[in-house]
């Protein structure tokens, strides 16, 4: 996960580019807690566009 920059890209280009690349394993689940303290600090990056920030307060309003 990468808090310091921000990246517009389709998620199916993505997706493929990272299996294709790596062996993936599931390690466990994230506690929604520590995820939705993730999106809080994402929200609060620098670098961050007005897009994508409204995003993940969508994202964020989902989860409480």
């Amino acid at each position: 996960m990468l808090l310091n920059e921000f990246y517009e890209f389709t998620y199916n280009d993505w997706l493929g580019k990272f299996f294709k690349e790596r062996d993936v394993r599931e390690l466990g689940c994230l506690p929604i807690d520590i995820f939705k303290e993730l999106i809080e600090c994402s929200i609060r990056s620098e670098d961050i566009s007005f897009i994508q920030e409204e995003s993940l307060k969508e994202t964020l309003k989902t989860l409480s």
